[in-house]
């Protein structure tokens, strides 16, 4: 078994700009804890701070980027250790923490307290697949309920969230200096494991002959912006609802389009 901590220094180094602790520091910055967010309250109260910051007020950006940032914080490092090291973590030992950054509420790094490793070999763990398949079921128990209350609060749906989970899964697994066509094999088998259990519509794709990927799912960040052509920062670079050919198009909510997800819905609409 690969100690916690070495496991988690290790997926900090490919992350690069999310820091991994096993331990909650006293660093005098705000941290949320992350499994609260499945209580009704907490969700609201998450959701109230997101539409007053990076959300501008916009409900479907508060949940989409409510998605994008757990999956970060959460979804992508797993998968890391599962693809890169073969092994994973459990959510059930202790409270999972993640750090606010002081220019919005991403986060920029995440306490997992109490929390045990499991590797290829251990008990139950026979394959490398195994593994894939226990940090896809860890992924589930601890974000979907989740995703669930902050879907109720938000005018976005659980396919979008979802969506921002196998966006990371993938993106993160390119980091690990595995061979990209294994990393990415291994995302997907990651993915497939998701998709038979939760709402999972859109999945990321890679330019062809490269290893340069494009999102599946949008995080509306451009609905943010007075013009929205001019939303360019480093994720709309792999954004899929960018035309590299023509400036960045608003669109209506509810259109879709071939290989986008705006997971959007009507108020009160069933996530």
């Amino acid at each position: 078994m690969i100690p916690l901590d070495d496991v988690l220094t290790t997926v900090t180094t490919w992350c690069g700009d999310l820091h991994i602790t096993s331990e909650l520091p006293d660093d005098g910055r705000e941290w949320v804890d992350v499994g609260a967010l499945a209580r009704p309250e907490p969700a609201r109260q998450s959701v109230a701070a997101m539409l007053a910051a990076d959300a501008n007020g916009d409900r479907g950006v508060a949940g989409a980027f409510h998605g994008l940032y757990l999956a970060h914080a959460v979804a992508g490092p797993l998968a890391a250790a599962a693809i890169g090291l073969h092994a994973v973590w459990a959510f059930d030992g202790g409270p999972v923490y993640a750090r606010v950054h002081p220019d919005g509420r991403w986060f920029d790094a995440v306490a997992i307290v109490g929390a045990r490793t499991r590797c290829s070999g251990d008990a139950g763990l026979t394959t490398s697949d195994d593994v894939l398949a226990a940090a896809a079921a860890g992924l589930i128990v601890f974000l979907d309920p989740i995703f669930t209350q902050i879907a109720t609060f938000t005018r976005y749906g659980l396919p979008g969230m979802w969506g921002h989970v196998a966006d990371q899964i993938h993106h993160r697994a390119l980091a690990t200096g595995r061979e990209p066509t294994d990393a990415w094999a291994a995302a997907a088998r990651l993915t497939d494991h998701l998709a038979a259990r939760v709402p999972l519509r859109t999945r990321p794709r890679l330019h062809s002959g490269t290893t340069s990927m494009v999102n599946g799912t949008c995080c509306l960040l451009y609905r943010t912006h007075t013009d929205p052509a001019g939303c360019d920062t480093g994720h709309c670079s792999v954004c899929p609802r960018l035309d590299r050919s023509a400036p960045l198009r608003n669109s209506k909510v509810g259109r879709s389009e071939p290989g986008i997800s705006e997971q959007v819905q009507p108020e009160g609409a069933a996530p």
